[in-house]
């Protein structure tokens, strides 16, 4: 019998020992279990950062896998603990819109409110991780049915992404994201481009021509733009990070001018 799989995400860092004390209550109620770190790293507080570093996860993971994703800033307020049980996975974490963009590609889905869990304390007001997310997940890995941990919850939070609003010839977006790398990870998909040929991309002075298939395609230090690994339209330099670029920051407008087939 294969181990269950839980895959951890979260806003923790790596300096403190939250992350690890998570993992240690998991392992005290369920040892037979594999916990997989996705990242630690995402910045404070950023939900949309995770939505998007789970999202991009999701697919590469066995059937069956428990995300358990923590980036909570309304810790101790009055978001629910929610736990999810889609098509292939199960979730567990705060009711920000965090799991949306996953669960939304994991459909269909049931949501349930965490009710009772055994918690190792007295449930605190700033680490739900460690007192309710942690043993809802070693619950779930140990084949509890999400009914006998919570009840149902019929709407969770929808993550609110700019959408990439159309202005004459040219689509409006922004960026969402700066990764480690520098990259500008924008609010554009493939499907805002589609039918689109020869499009001019414009931040904050910067035009680039065209979309590339990767970094190579341009010289070292020079700027383009290609599809990353999450979906979205990156903006990035060939051994550079254009986060460091001046004017560069979260929200930054990225606009798109473009002609289309037969236009």
């Amino acid at each position: 019998m294969k181990k269950p799989v839980i895959a951890f995400l979260s806003d923790f860092g790596l300096s403190d020992p939250y992350s690890g004390v998570v993992k240690g209550v998991i392992i005290s109620l369920c040892q037979e279990v594999d916990i997989i770190d996705l990242t630690h790293e995402v910045p404070a507080h950023d939900i949309i950062a995770g939505a998007i570093h789970l999202q991009s996860a999701v697919p590469y993971f066995p059937e069956g896998t428990i995300f358990l994703a923590v980036v909570d800033p309304g810790v101790g307020g009055g978001r629910l603990p929610i736990m999810v049980r889609g098509k292939k996975h199960f979730y567990v974490g705060p009711d920000n819109g965090l799991l949306s963009l996953a669960i939304e590609e994991d459909s269909p889905y049931e949501t349930f409110t965490i009710n009772d869990v055994p918690s190792p304390g007295p449930v605190s007001g700033t680490f739900h991780g460690r007192d309710i997310f942690a043993p809802a997940a070693a619950l779930l890995a140990k084949g509890v049915p999400p009914e006998e941990i919570g009840s149902i919850h019929p709407s969770p939070v929808r993550l609110g992404i700019p959408s990439v609003i159309p202005e004459g010839n040219k689509l409006q977006g922004e960026v969402i994201h700066i990764d480690h790398f520098g990259n500008l990870v924008t609010n554009f998909r493939p499907e805002d481009l589609k039918g689109t040929f020869d499009p001019l991309i414009s931040i904050v002075g910067h035009n680039i021509k065209g979309i590339s298939k990767n970094y190579s395609e341009v010289g070292e230090g020079e700027t383009l733009a290609l599809w990353g690994s999450t979906g979205h339209l990156e903006i990035s330099i060939h051994k550079g990070r254009a986060g460091d670029l001046p004017g560069i920051r979260k929200r930054t407008p990225v606009s798109v001018l473009s002609r289309h087939e037969g236009g």
